[in-house]
């Protein structure tokens, strides 16, 4: 395994040294085995001189965050040499979903009507009840958008419908 080890380190250092760049990428982080975060640590650890050779992101559930807690001390130094960024959820779920049909090469106009990205907004925020004042979350993650959406869509072809609408959205 140690010989393992310092071959890849080797090998990154010599591709570093040819000007590539190199990460590793963890998505679904927060099911990865905790010795596989700790490895991590020594991973991120290789270096050329100054420089490191590898960058580590890892892409995961609000579960990550708990897992990445430095009161535990299992990973307290995985923790420390972490930048920990959080999604906030989407401000704008209308501009959202045209840049997404825009990427695909579908027209927006042509799947949705108009109120069904309002009826989408209203679906993924959660009112604590005391009205105007009350406090909102909001759930509009780039993933759920995504599901709802297909969801709305596939739903409106089963309907014969030309075009997803509010209640559509609604509904699903």
């Amino acid at each position: 395994v140690e010989r393992s080890f310092k071959a890849r380190h080797v090998a990154l250092v010599d591709s570093c040294q040819a000007g590539d760049r190199h990460s590793l990428k963890s998505e679904e982080a927060h099911s990865v085995p905790l010795d596989t975060t700790k490895e991590c640590k020594r991973i991120y650890g290789l270096k050329h001189g100054m420089k490191r050779v590898l960058s580590i992101v890892c892409l995961g559930q609000t579960e990550l965050r708990n897992r990445l807690s430095e009161a535990d001390h299992r990973v307290r130094e995985v923790v420390q040499r972490m930048e920990i960024v959080e999604l906030p959820p989407l401000s704008d779920v209308e501009a959202y979903t045209r840049h997404r049909c825009q990427r695909a090469g579908a027209q927006f106009d042509h799947i949705f009507e108009p109120g069904a990205m309002g009826a989408l907004a209203e679906k993924l925020t959660e009112s604590d009840g005391k009205g105007l004042s009350g406090i909102k979350k909001s759930y509009a993650y780039p993933l759920l958008v995504g599901n709802i959406l297909t969801c709305a869509m596939n739903t409106a072809a089963d309907l014969g419908m030309e075009r997803v609408s509010a209640e559509v959205v609604r509904e699903v």
